[in-house]
């Protein structure tokens, strides 16, 4: 299918805020993200060997759905043994094997000003816009300050447009008069549903960076708050009113999405799901901090929804937060048991030399060292806004970074022609049916070559300028084939092939690749791109398929029956659409078959598997138009 985007690359943002009171939503538990963590887990990447027959279990993440449903235990990134030379990617000089003892990106003057975001549960909403923000800045070589003077405003990025689209499902035709449907009709009702009541309850029922990077590759998010400030209609921060935006404005971005990093998690577990230091995570964190890229985390948190505004916790009610320091200045978290992750927060520096002394007496981490953490609670809250959290901490999880497109790399042209950074609104086309949010994704390994494969029309003519896939491991080779199909073609690769590109990703998450050709694809075209991963591992290379899963609507009813004697429960499942024709998969015989086929089998013939929604393999085309 293809959609049209308005990219305006590296352009002009703006600033406006309201702030009024608001009281919580009646019936609320006050968590920021689901209890459960079902529908809207931090992130999910498991890679499983498979030798020859696919485990259902292992691809569609059932696994892992199935110990949800029984117990509620957050599952972490299994990155296994892996270890990056971090100072070599950091460039660093012979004899400088050690990162600086103190680190912090506001000392380069690119992060922005904290943000409040009472009085909804959109904490991962936020932690995704300020590490963008601060990545972006990095991207154009500017600080905050410079970014004002040459814009007249300060950067400051939508969290409304985010969280409102990548938890609002696209429209049924119903809502549309026949033949005026706006988007692809195969792929309409597609997407993430809210459990919460209430009519604004998509902005409640939590989130997670998966979310956020479903959304920001398609196209939605990463507009200015002038556009879409945080308050209803009528200006007010109010829980009442109208929140909604107008769906004509899903798919506008203002940058362009080049990569996700789901770096190594600092706090793994075992076999028994205790709690191990793992040091490649905090090095992977200070790499890209070094880089310039600030790094949305979660963590589980005292308060988990924001307090009213100009309130802070009582020390007698918090668990894990500490107060030290003069009049209790400085505020510090260690959570030194398992719990559920609750909140999600933004990263930007760290401290080796923070003392353990400044957590609580009777629960002090085992060594010194601490990340320095935005909040969204406003800068009433805790430290100006900020608070350190223990390196130690033993939920911190899934944390991941954004990168950026420049228009040097959108547009070679341009910048040869000496250029400005600035481009004039572009269309772009964007071919995709993978609409719903990955609320887990999954790589499963194979010992022999395995591929997956996404077929799309192309309604108008256009220039194939980028490609991008999910790699779930670490350091995985990605080869991309792309293929003009022929008629009457019987497989994703029957036809011409005009690209054929590898390339490598340090970590696990979304990769955009930019072509150096640019094939053109004509109106009543099909076009097929192949993907094929793999990955070193002690066993020797293995091949990859990733795909993606969410809770499906049979999945809630599942869990609240298991656990209908507590207190938790879901705050939304998705619905996805896989239709025939669309996606893919070859497994080690080379046979290619129809995901549609495959996923229907799965659901036939696994329980747990009838709990998943799953979608389209995460493959999507990006072109310029031909006027």
């Amino acid at each position: 299918m293809k959609k049209k985007i308005i990219s305006i690359l590296l352009a002009s943002l703006f600033l406006t805020s309201s702030i009024t009171g608001c009281t919580r939503p009646a019936g609320q538990t006050g968590s920021d993200t689901p209890s459960s963590e079902v529908a809207s887990v931090v992130a999910e990447v498991q890679s499983n060997e498979v030798t020859s027959e696919i485990a259902t279990a292992d691809l569609l993440g059932s696994e892992y759905l199935m110990q949800q449903l029984s117990d509620g235990t957050t599952q972490i990134m299994k990155y296994g043994n892996d270890v990056i030379d971090f100072y070599s990617e950091l460039n660093m000089k012979e004899g400088e094997n050690d990162f600086p003892g103190t680190f912090d990106l506001r000392d380069r003057n690119i992060i922005t000003e904290v943000r409040d975001q009472y009085p909804w549960g959109t904490c991962w909403s936020f932690a995704t816009i300020a590490a963008c923000e601060a990545s972006i800045l990095t991207t154009l070589g500017l600080t905050v300050d410079e970014y004002k003077q040459d814009y007249g405003e300060e950067l400051n990025l939508s969290e409304k447009h985010l969280a409102y689209f990548a938890n609002t499902a696209l429209p049924e035709k119903n809502m549309y008069p026949e033949g005026e449907y706006p988007f692809e009709e195969s792929q309409a009702g597609e997407g993430s549903y809210s459990l919460i009541s209430g009519e604004n309850g998509v902005f409640n029922c939590g989130g997670n960076f998966l979310d956020s990077t479903s959304a920001l590759a398609a196209g939605i998010g990463l507009n200015t708050e002038a556009d879409y400030p945080y308050c209803n209609s009528d200006e007010y921060l109010v829980c009442g009113g109208d929140w909604s935006i107008p769906e004509s404005e899903r798919f506008s971005s203002a940058f362009a999405l080049k990569n996700t990093n789901v770096l190594p998690n600092p706090a793994m577990r075992d076999e028994n799901n205790n709690y191990i230091y793992n040091a490649v995570g905090t090095e992977a964190i200070k790499s890209e901090l070094m880089k310039g890229r600030a790094i949305g985390v979660g963590y589980y948190a005292d308060q988990s929804m924001p307090l009213e505004p100009g309130e802070s916790p009582d020390s007698e009610d918090t668990v894990y937060l500490s107060f030290t320091g003069e009049n209790n200045s400085v505020w510090a978290q260690y959570t030194y048991e398992v719990k559920d992750i609750n909140h999600a927060v933004t990263i930007v520096g760290w401290d080796d030399g923070f003392s353990k002394d400044n957590f609580l007496a009777d629960h002090k981490p085992p060594e010194d060292g601490a990340w320095i953490v935005r909040n969204s609670w406003g800068d009433e809250w805790g430290m100006d806004g900020y608070f350190y959290l223990s390196y130690y901490d033993q939920n911190l999880c899934i944390p991941q970074s954004f990168e950026f497109l420049t228009d040097e790399e959108l547009f070679p042209e341009i910048a040869a022609e000496g250029e400005n950074k600035i481009v004039i609104p572009e269309v772009e086309y964007v071919l995709e049916n993978d609409f719903m949010s990955a609320g887990m994704y999954n790589s499963t390994l194979f010992s022999k070559p395995v591929c997956t494969a996404n077929i799309f029309d192309v309604d108008d003519d256009m220039d194939l300028y980028s490609v991008s896939v999910l790699t779930g491991d670490l350091n995985a080779e990605v080869t991309v084939e792309v293929y003009r199909l022929k008629d009457g073609y019987n497989n994703p690769a029957d036809g011409e092939k005009v690209v054929s590109v590898t390339d490598t990703f340090t970590y696990a998450g979304y990769h955009r690749i930019l072509l150096q050709e640019k094939p053109r694809f004509e109106t009543g075209e099909k076009m097929g791109i192949v993907v094929c991963e793999s990955v070193m591992t002690e066993e020797g290379e293995k091949y990859a398929i990733v795909n993606t899963t969410s809770l499906g609507p049979t999945g809630v009813t599942a869990y609240r029956e298991m656990h209908k004697e507590e207190n938790t429960d879901v705050g939304l499942y998705n619905y996805g659409i896989v239709n025939e024709g669309e996606s893919f998969v070859s497994y080690e015989d080379g046979e290619w078959k129809d995901w549609a086929d495959e996923t229907k089998a799965f659901q036939a013939e696994d329980e747990y598997c009838r709990y998943v929604a799953f979608d389209n393999f995460p493959i999507k085309a990006y072109g310029f138009p031909i006027h």
